[in-house]
């Protein structure tokens, strides 16, 4: 069945053909000033550019994490595998984005991040852009980390999923 949506799009359209486009898991993570750990799970991840090496996501404006994710501050973007979920779930919700140490059990470039993700990438807040009921957050990428093995967790029409591997065809 079709649905049509025309001017005013309602948050609740925009969120359901929103959700028809599949996309990885990621949680940014960084160090606050006091030294804890705080991360939170992002969808809307991307890369920019490869010369210079940019990467960007979004994080709502009503985040209590926002401020955390200053130009300058050091970044991991954990790209999280199709086994932790439970991570995705953890800093999803507000109210355990900071020091959750069983999740951020890695440091990498002097970063917490997600340890086995399929790939972190580190860099510093480049610049943010205000975007609407989000902001923008540009990081310049300095560090990466591989992990060829696995697959990574997809979200896809509200709720998780795994895409077919280009390696197994499954």
């Amino acid at each position: 069945m079709t649905e049509r949506y025309q001017e005013p799009l309602s948050p609740e359209a925009l969120r359901h053909a929103f959700s028809q486009f599949g996309t990885g898991v990621c949680v940014a993570s960084t160090r606050l000033a006091d030294g804890r750990s705080a991360g939170i799970t992002v969808n809307s991840f991307t890369s920019v550019s490869l010369e210079p090496p940019l990467a960007l996501f979004c994080i709502g404006n009503t985040s209590h994490l926002l401020d955390a994710f200053a130009v300058d501050a050091s970044v991991a973007i954990s790209v999280l595998s199709d086994t932790q979920q439970a991570a995705s779930n953890a800093f999803a919700r507000s109210a355990t984005q900071i020091d959750h140490p069983e999740f951020l059990t890695t440091e990498f470039a002097g970063v917490p991040a997600i340890a086995d993700a399929s790939a972190v990438m580190v860099g510093h807040v480049e610049s943010r852009v205000p975007a609407g009921d989000h902001t923008i957050i540009l990081v310049r990428l300095v560090a990466l980390e591989v992990n060829a093995e696995g697959d990574t967790l997809w979200y896809f029409r509200g709720g998780y999923t795994h895409a077919v591997s280009a390696k197994t065809g499954v």
